[in-house]
């Protein structure tokens, strides 16, 4: 059965494949788990007329999903309001990564999104972190607007352990299936490494049952300079270059994408997910190297991939395995 949703969680992925667009780094929050808070992640505001030319190369490609995130893009609402209105125009769909403060009311919530009526979907981030500065009922004035306004609407919740993952669940039940409720682990960087003792992890020698078979990892990440990284939190790996796919100041999207095909690493985590690299490390003897705890499958796949006699092992194996027989 698992196996099963595995598979259809992979092919939901497939078809839904998002672009992320950070537009800014502000926001009127300082949670306890941001990764952009004394972190490696680039910080800053994109220029509107970059941000722009970003959607349209886009749309030039088989990707027909946006979202934007931040920081809070809700902060930019002027912005917002041009680059949703410029995306619908190209036959893109286009969603908002939002922390909800603008729900302070129902009626604050539905001016909100008339302001924005191209902006289909909202995934709003609520947990115990987010909610130290935004209660629920504030973010229930956010579902309830975006339901009553026809919009898409799921919920992303950050937790320490598998209890705050049910309580925000709980949080949500009584709207039953019209919100999605998806909870991540935490993951250790930026000023989430103060929490790091509060979080509940898992062993090296549990990672079988705990590491997943698919990954996010088309779910590509355009930061505030225009530079693509194959997913949101291989920003924290800029250093290794492995996970970073180029800048759009400089290359077309189209052509990024092509030579992301050549990259052997990606390709593994694309077939086979973070629960791949665990089987490549147990097959050729490096669990020694990386016996410690892991919060998910992101701090694992950090791990394996910044460790460099097994980056190079994994491109090496990869790339003959790709060799005519």
């Amino acid at each position: 059965m698992q196996n099963f949703e595995q598979e259809m969680i992979k092919k939901l992925m497939n078809k839904n494949k998002t672009i992320h667009i950070n537009i800014t780094n502000r926001c009127n929050a300082k949670c306890k788990h941001c990764i952009n808070q004394e972190g490696k992640t680039v910080l800053g505001e994109a220029s509107l007329d970059d941000v722009k030319e970003w959607i349209r190369q886009v749309a030039k490609t088989d990707y027909k999903n946006i979202n934007f995130v931040g920081g809070e893009p809700f902060l930019l609402l002027r912005d917002l309001q041009e680059y949703s209105e410029l995306g619908a125009e190209l036959g893109l769909t286009i969603g908002v990564t939002t922390n909800g403060f603008w729900g302070k009311t129902k009626e604050s919530a539905i001016e909100t999104l008339e302001k924005v009526p191209y902006v289909k979907k909202i995934l709003v981030s609520t947990d115990s972190f987010h909610q130290e500065f935004f209660d629920i009922e504030t973010i229930y004035h956010v579902v309830d607007a975006c339901l009553q306004k026809k919009r898409f609407i799921a919920v992303n919740a950050v937790c320490k352990n598998k209890e705050e993952c049910e309580k925000v669940k709980d949080q949500f039940a009584k709207y039953k299936s019209r919100v999605y409720v998806n909870t991540a682990p935490v993951m250790p960087e930026g000023s989430a490494k103060h929490i790091q003792d509060e979080l509940e992890c898992f062993n090296l020698q549990e990672c079988q049952q705990n590491l997943s078979s698919y990954c996010g990892i088309r779910e590509h990440y355009i930061d505030c300079t225009g530079g693509i990284s194959a997913c949101c939190m291989s920003t924290l790996m800029l250093d290794q270059n492995v996970l970073y796919l180029g800048n759009l100041n400089q290359d077309t999207l189209e052509g990024i994408l092509q030579m992301k095909c050549k990259n052997p690493v990606i390709k593994k985590i694309e077939e086979e997910g973070p629960l791949g690299l665990y089987q490549f490390i147990k097959a050729y003897g490096y669990e020694n190297e990386l016996n410690r705890s892991y919060s998910g499958d992101c701090e694992f796949c950090k791990t394996v991939l910044s460790n460099k006699k097994i980056l190079q092992k994994l491109i090496e194996i990869e790339k003959s395995n790709e060799l005519p027989i």
